[in-house]
């Protein structure tokens, strides 16, 4: 049988039940798409606006790197781009290493290189446990 020589009632039946899941696999191809790559890739994007100095360390010290860090830490799983988040923690690593001298200041730039030290932590544990 043809779709023609079906009759108009079953054939928009057929139709509302087609656009219908074509509108439902959309949404959840979507959401998984929000909820998982969108938000890695996110995170990529903006951990590249953290400044490096001339010897490609980052730098610690600056209230953007604490809050790019700190976004970083609510997204990264510890799944993918492995090879990317092992360079960006070791760089971090020898920032930190290189102003260890603010860790027990209680000053303004003391506060942003615990904020550092912190969300570091946390995405060192999160990379090795995954």
């Amino acid at each position: 049988m043809s779709w023609d020589s079906l009759p108009i009632d079953l054939r928009v039946l057929i139709l509302e039940f087609r656009n219908d899941a074509r509108a439902k696999y959309a949404n959840i191809i979507q959401t998984a798409w929000k909820n998982h790559q969108a938000k890695m890739d996110a995170s990529i994007d903006i951990l590249l606006s953290i400044d490096v100095d001339d010897n490609g360390i980052l730098i610690t010290l600056f209230e953007h790197t604490a809050n790019v860090l700190e976004f970083c830490c609510k997204r990264f799983t510890g799944r993918n781009y492995n090879q990317f988040w092992m360079a960006v923690l070791e760089m971090l690593n020898t920032g930190l290493e290189k102003d260890t001298e603010f860790k027990e200041d209680t000053s303004r730039l003391g506060k942003i290189y615990n904020r550092v030290e912190k969300a570091h932590a946390i995405l060192v544990e999160r990379f090795i446990n995954n």
